[in-house]
């Protein structure tokens, strides 16, 4: 077995709707998500309730909102809400470990990024996924 790290660094568009697949990444072997570690920063909240947001997902679109959804892996929030002596660090880290078992993924298997933020915010991101294989693979394989 071997673990493969897929990293998804983006950032999605200010404005109040939700923006799907900003980024994706193909699974490349078959395996199960270990852990993942979400980071996100909202650029531009000024203004008492500004938000940003980013979700992982295996599927297309996001799922902001919707309850009981089989799709989404993690989502990471921020929120302003303290104004009368200026804002504060308007950001989010977020590790989660799924232990032994993990959630099964398949080679092929595509994961994605939407984002969501109040209008003038701008939400930029990073996702950690570590994902352990199933099988030997080459340190080389790993790189492709």
């Amino acid at each position: 077995m071997s673990d493969r790290i897929y990293k998804l660094d983006g950032s999605g568009t200010a404005g109040l709707d939700p923006h799907n697949a900003v980024v994706s990444a193909d699974i490349q072997a078959d395996g199960f998500i270990e852990g993942v570690l979400g980071i996100l920063d909202g650029f531009g909240m000024d203004a008492l309730s500004d938000n940003a947001a980013a979700e992982l997902s295996f599927m297309s679109t996001n799922t902001f909102g919707t309850n009981d959804t089989r799709g989404s892996i993690m989502m990471v929030r921020c929120r302003q809400n303290f104004l009368t002596s200026g804002g504060g660090a308007n950001a989010n880290n977020v590790f989660v470990a799924f232990g032994q078992k993990g959630i099964k993924v398949n080679a092929g298997e595509r994961i994605y990024v939407h984002t969501q933020a109040a209008a003038g915010v701008t939400p930029k991101f990073v996702f950690y996924v570590y994902v352990r294989e199933s099988g030997s693979a080459r340190s080389s394989e790993r790189r492709r």
